[in-house]
């Protein structure tokens, strides 16, 4: 019977060792990483904040692979997009124009064969400088 009550005793000293061990871990028994830093935010706040930084991050290299040049338009092919320049040296650069550029003429913005018909014009251009992808044409005037 003495064994018994013994045995009982350190069953349950264990029992609450365990608990007060589990109830007294910082989450209250929960798993947490050491970098996890976001006590007290919403899902929300979590998720818009990497958007935010996604963001910032696509903004910084989006700036740093955009170029500018001026010259005169020489063609346009808008069937294949091709916007072909020449500089004020002398060379022809070739720009590929994607559904995201813009054309304009002052304020107003044009299609690309409107722009077709506008060659020989001085224009300025942003593009990326990576992918020779058309950002903007605008027809200097």
């Amino acid at each position: 019977m003495t064994k018994s009550k013994n045995l009982i005793v350190m069953l349950a000293v264990l029992m609450l060792s365990a608990v007060l061990f589990i109830g007294c871990s910082p989450s209250g028994g929960a798993e947490t990483s050491p970098d996890d830093q976001t006590e007290g935010q919403t899902l929300e706040d979590i998720t818009t904040g990497q958007n935010e930084i996604d963001q910032d991050e696509a903004d910084q290299d989006e700036t740093q692979s955009e170029s500018t040049i001026s010259g005169t338009l020489k063609s346009v092919d808008a069937a294949s997009g091709m916007i072909t320049i020449t500089t004020q040296n002398g060379d022809e650069l070739a720009f590929k124009a994607t559904s995201e550029s813009k054309f304009f003429v002052g304020e107003s913005s044009l299609t690309i064969t409107e722009l077709a018909d506008k060659t020989d014009l001085k224009v300025n251009i942003e593009y990326d400088s990576e992918t020779k992808d058309l950002i903007s044409i605008s027809i200097q005037g």
